[in-house]
């Protein structure tokens, strides 16, 4: 009887050992490559927008220019400001600033010829403001 019982105890514990190894490594893994390390197997903006580390993240099959254009068309909507603007055809940085005084960072950049990487952060660093960047995207969407 005590066999059986020190036998299950040590499966049991087995199990768990390697289901907090396999946390710990989704996590390393993680910290180490940002949100494109949960977005693996995502082919052309298909997986939809991820929140994380206060930052929204999606690939949008359109090319930068097109979007940057989107994107100033949303901003001018809401009527947010544009503080800082620049960009190219393989990369766009865009900043803002709500009347509250939540700051708004979009980052754009290619990855391929038709699809682009967006990046919207409102607020402070790791505390970002995830309601208010999915009404961005959605705004910026819009005008695609």
């Amino acid at each position: 009887m005590n066999a059986v019982r020190y036998s299950s105890h040590v499966k049991a514990h087995h199990i768990f050992r390697t289901t907090l190894h396999g946390l710990l490594a989704v996590f390393l893994i993680a910290q180490s490559f940002g949100c494109a390390a949960l977005m693996v197997g995502a082919a052309g903006g298909t997986a939809g927008a991820v929140f994380f580390l206060g930052k929204l993240t999606e690939e949008i099959n359109a090319s930068v220019p097109t979007i940057h254009q989107a994107t100033l068309a949303a901003l001018k909507e809401l009527d947010l400001p544009i503080e800082e603007e620049r960009g190219d055809k393989i990369t766009a940085k865009i900043t803002s600033e709500f009347s509250d005084g939540k700051n708004i960072w979009i980052s754009l950049e290619s990855k391929t010829r038709s699809t682009t990487e967006i990046i919207i952060r409102v607020g402070h660093m790791g505390e970002g403001d995830e309601s208010r960047s999915r009404m961005l995207l959605t705004t910026i969407k819009k005008h695609l």
